[in-house]
């Protein structure tokens, strides 16, 4: 059962990737909230999410592994990247990525990068208390990353950017 488990997250990770799916994912709404307090999106993520942490109970290394795999990471370096076309002028802080096909790819890997972050807090349980030393290697290369995105966010205030293609982004921004 381990390969049918592991093949299981990777399909679910798939699904909830915008970048892969956007077709499907961008009509669950966003924006109307349930008697939860939650979007349809957000519902149907933390679904996905939970799943997964089901079966990272059983295979907390190898679903550490799948969530943080070389694309998430590519979200991660591209998120980390974006300062470069952020021009100030004056108080106002402007993305200078004006081709629509562009802003789309920008906006579903963010939408990404935000899901996989997700799921990585979701996953933090198996890094602390008992576990804290059996997968310490996993959890420090996690904390270092988010520090990275912590650390540039909070420099960089991406949520303050506007841009003239799409206020997608703005959210998107924000969210990360």
């Amino acid at each position: 059962y381990h390969e049918a488990l592991l093949s299981l997250v990777g399909q679910i990770l798939h699904k909830i990737q915008f970048s892969f799916n956007q077709s499907h994912l961008d009509e669950l709404d966003d924006e109307t909230y349930d008697d939860d307090n939650e979007t349809e999106w957000q519902h149907f993520l933390r679904q996905c999410l939970e799943t997964v942490a089901k079966v990272s109970d059983l295979l907390p290394s190898e679903t550490f592994r799948l969530v943080v795999s070389t694309q998430n990471l590519e979200y991660l370096d591209l998120y980390l990247g974006i300062e470069q076309f952020v021009v100030v002028e004056g108080l106002t802080r402007r993305l200078m990525i004006v081709a629509e096909n562009e802003c789309r790819k920008l906006h579903c890997s963010l939408r990404d990068l935000s899901s996989m972050l997700q799921a990585l807090g979701r996953l933090a349980e198996h890094f602390i208390a008992d576990r804290f030393m059996e997968n310490f290697p996993d959890a420090f290369m996690l904390i270092g990353k988010l520090v990275d995105v912590i650390s540039y966010g909070s420099r960089v205030r991406l949520y303050e950017v506007t841009s003239t293609v799409s206020n997608v982004l703005q959210a998107d921004f924000v969210e990360v």
